[in-house]
């Protein structure tokens, strides 16, 4: 006899634009296949926007009675948006603190899910009741047995496609560290003709003022089909940023077969392995910059090791020693099944 599905209801970002919104449409994908769970999903918006993902756009309006147990994937201030009686927030922030006007919300969820053990300590703070489950990215990020070059010209560098190629992507902003990645690529590298920086972003308003030739800004908006030409033509790829909750380029990249560098700090802390994905030190904290939490810190690379590491990758050249598969959107999406049969469980 087949037992009843478990009805629960998941609201969260429709939108591919933002990692929070990548990762709930990816890990929502495979529990609406869930044979235990019966999943109702909901945007975190009345009007799905038009970068929506048609999947679950159809799939939100299949409706039934969720009472009892719901999941918002998102900032903590939507929490009366969830509209059921057991309320879970999955949630994340990239400083030592989150911002006051989380807070509140934040003590009155059931339960705190976050991505790393840095958010636990953080979000820990404000709510005991946390767990830490961890996401994970596209199963489209994948090895290749083709050349660099192919993908290189693929990208529109048909003539300068040779030497050791860096790169890094995301909103640039401060938290990000791209003023500390152009200093520390000019002194690891000096005038040295055989590397390149590209940066790729799609927001040049915090880009510190850049007049070397080897470092390339591409300003645009990638699908992810580029976004995976794009790692597969690097020979590393570089996220020194001061703070986050998670930090998904790096896995992949990782999962692309291109070694990853990011600071030892946060949400990062996750998967840093020396085989795949290294580390930079933290010199130490320091204010943040552009956030919500404007008393809060992050935490600043460590300029000198982040030299010597891209001098040691750069003359050793490793590959990457693991096929990073926990890393997923299937095996996040275990997880999370795991997360809330065991928290309804405890309910009852």
């Amino acid at each position: 006899m087949q037992m009843a599905k478990i009805p629960v209801r998941l609201r969260g970002p429709f939108s591919g634009l933002t990692g929070y919104g990548r990762c709930f449409c990816g890990i929502a994908k495979y529990l609406l296949k869930s044979r235990r769970l019966a999943v109702e999903v909901l945007s975190l918006y009345n009007n799905p926007q038009p970068s929506a993902d048609s999947e679950l756009v159809a799939q939100s309006g299949i409706r039934f009675d969720v009472r009892h147990w719901g999941l918002l994937f998102g900032i903590p201030p939507l929490l009366p948006s969830l509209g059921t009686e057991y309320r879970v927030i999955y949630t994340m922030y990239e400083a030592d603190d989150i911002p006051r006007q989380w807070r509140t919300y934040v003590k009155q969820a059931d339960e705190i899910w976050v991505p790393s053990r840095h958010c636990a300590e953080v979000f820990g703070a404000y709510n005991p009741r946390i767990r830490v489950v961890h996401l994970g990215v596209s199963e489209f990020f994948r090895p290749t047995q083709l050349d660099k070059k192919y993908y290189r010209q693929k990208l529109g560098f048909h003539e300068d496609w040779q030497g050791y190629w860096i790169g890094t992507a995301g909103v640039m902003s401060h938290r990000k560290g791209v003023d500390v990645l152009v200093r520390a690529f000019r002194e690891a590298f000096g005038t040295q003709s055989d590397v390149k920086l590209l940066i790729k972003t799609r927001d040049t308003r915090w880009l510190p003022p850049i007049d070397d030739p080897r470092v390339i800004v591409i300003d645009e908006d990638w699908p992810e089909e580029k976004m995976r030409d794009f790692y597969w033509a690097l020979d590393l790829f570089v996220l020194p940023s001061r703070g986050e909750g998670f930090g998904m380029p790096p896995l992949e990249a990782a999962r692309c077969g291109t070694p990853a560098l990011v600071t030892a700090w946060s949400g990062m802390l996750e998967y840093i392995d020396n085989d795949g994905i290294w580390g930079i030190e933290v010199a130490g904290l320091v204010p943040t910059r552009g956030m919500a939490a404007d008393h809060a810190y992050y935490a600043e690379p460590d300029l000198a090791d982040f030299v010597d590491k891209l001098r040691f990758l750069y003359e050793n050249r490793p590959g990457v020693g693991r096929n990073y598969n926990y890393w997923t959107y299937r095996e996040a999406a275990k997880r999370f099944e795991k997360a809330i049969l065991e928290s309804i469980r405890l309910r009852r």
